[in-house]
């Protein structure tokens, strides 16, 4: 298999001290599946930025009774994994890190909107 990058541009001005980038495909749905809402959260720390979390979201259930619920569960800060299978140590975890990654990155260079969002400012992106 290839190597597969994901690059995230941030914008020069971005004053805050942390950055959430939610991913979602507006056809997703119980029903459709399609490609799963993703969150990402950065902070900033002296002049870099760092990953907080990245939660892959999925439809529990069906029907009317289905529920968004983390799937996948990164948290960097805390140093833990959550799935629907308990809670495991981050480090136990880096096989599965890398395949989620690798199909993120594909993904999203299928991806038909982007959501940013600055704190309490939003910014829409349409790509190309």
């Amino acid at each position: 298999m290839g190597d597969y990058y994901c690059r995230l541009t941030l914008p020069q001005n971005v004053n805050d001290d942390a950055i959430t980038f939610n991913f979602r495909d507006s056809t997703y749905s119980p029903e459709s599946g399609v490609f799963h809402p993703v969150e990402i959260r950065l902070e900033r720390q002296g002049n870099k930025w760092h990953f907080c979390y990245i939660t892959d979201f999925t439809y529990l259930g069906s029907g009317p009774h289905a529920e968004l619920t983390k799937e996948l569960d990164f948290d960097f800060q805390a140093g833990v994994f959550q799935n629907l299978f308990g809670i495991f140590p981050i480090e136990q975890t880096t096989d599965v890190y890398q395949i989620w990654e690798i199909i993120f990155c594909i993904i999203g260079k299928k991806c038909m909107f982007i959501r940013l969002m600055f704190r309490h400012r939003s910014l829409h992106i349409r790509k190309l």
